[in-house]
């Protein structure tokens, strides 16, 4: 977490390194970023970010953790409009980030795709007993879904969450939104009906 010294600063201080932090993550990974680009770009001093973050890794994962919260409030109120579809929800989520590609959901794709080992992550950080931090399950209509243990929902959103962050890599790359969104929906598909015959012999 950032020094109370950080959160002291006036908004508009606080925010222009943020965002100076937000353009050099999305343009090189952690591993190559530079806190000197950083504070060059956010005019200030190096002594004054070092009273703020201890080093560029914790800026890097408190705007992580900044994100991880706007997703889950944004996915919280899409479920709401969906009526607790799980599916419908994650597509309206994919479907709204293209509709804001040039805007903060921009910048978070970037990031990820500079940094993928913490894609997933992004919704499924979890606490100590191991339980997800910030999906909004509350908002979720279980009579939807055919849940058989405790974690199914989880494990649920994890295909779910993987098969849209697959997606949104593949428009980012190709160019081509609706194509993805078309994959995305076939996937989707297999998911919630199930791959395997309902006669199928039992695996042992």
């Amino acid at each position: 977490m950032p020094s109370s010294t950080f959160f002291n600063l006036p908004q508009e201080k606080r925010e222009r390194l943020l965002e100076a932090a937000r353009n050099e993550f999305a343009r090189v990974s952690l591993a190559g970023a530079s806190v000197n680009r950083i504070i060059r770009q956010a005019g200030i001093p190096r002594g004054s970010f070092y009273m703020y973050f201890s080093d560029k890794e914790e800026l890097f994962f408190y705007l992580l953790e900044e994100y991880r919260q706007q997703l889950a409030e944004t996915m919280s109120a899409i479920l709401e409009e969906q009526a607790g579809d799980l599916f419908g929800a994650f597509l309206a989520m994919f479907d709204r980030i293209q509709d804001c590609r040039d805007g903060k959901w921009r910048m978070l794709l970037d990031i990820l795709r500079r940094n993928q080992q913490v894609r997933s992550s992004i919704f499924l950080q979890r606490d100590p007993e191991g339980r997800p931090l910030v999906f909004p399950t509350g908002r979720v209509d279980r009579a939807r879904l055919d849940l058989r243990q405790e974690r199914d929902l989880e494990s649920i959103v994890y295909l779910l969450l993987s098969a849209a962050m697959e997606a949104l890599r593949a428009a980012d790359q190709s160019g081509d939104p609706d194509s993805a969104r078309a994959q995305l929906v076939q996937m989707f598909g297999i998911i919630r009906r199930g791959a395997e015959r309902k006669d199928a012999p039992e695996t042992k």
